[in-house]
């Protein structure tokens, strides 16, 4: 497999393990602190959401990029705003959150 595969796999496995700790964390919280939980469950449920889903923004970005020549032409061709819009989602937003 090509560096870039390897690296598409891994932005998806942490996407798929950080969705899941997040997850456990949340249910477990609900369970053995309820009034913390209800008091900040939709809290806790945006930034699960707002840390797992950049990265699969990256895997599919990086898929795309990789496999579909015509999505790397028009990613190439407007690369100021797909740049700027990549890096707005997949890096500013988790670091906001």
């Amino acid at each position: 497999a090509s560096v870039n595969s390897v690296t598409s796999i891994m932005f998806c496995f942490l996407g798929v393990v950080f969705f899941a700790v997040g997850v456990i964390m949340n249910i477990s919280l609900s369970n053995h602190f309820p009034e913390f939980y209800s008091k900040y469950r939709c809290l806790l449920w945006t930034a699960t959401l707002l840390l797992t889903i950049p990265l699969f923004i990256r895997t599919v970005k990086d898929y795309l990029y990789y496999h579909n020549d015509e999505f790397a032409n028009w990613y190439e061709n407007n690369l100021a705003y797909t740049n700027t819009l990549f890096a707005i989602l997949s890096t500013v937003l988790p670091i906001i959150t």
